[in-house]
């Protein structure tokens, strides 16, 4: 497996939570605001989250 090129791939397509999930997962960072706001978007009026990925 080819670690340096999943994570640049991740980091030159993937969505604000998806970077965020690396940040936190392999540095410890904190998620940005932008992150943030993106999953308060997807989450339902009980709290939960249907559905990780909007329906296409």
């Amino acid at each position: 497996m080819e670690v340096e090129k999943s994570i640049a791939y991740v980091q030159g397509r993937g969505n604000a939570v998806e970077r965020a999930r690396l940040g936190s997962i392999l540095w410890g960072e904190p998620p940005p605001e932008e992150a943030l706001q993106a999953l308060a978007a997807r989450q339902g009026p009980d709290g939960g989250f249907a559905y990780w990925t909007p329906q296409v």
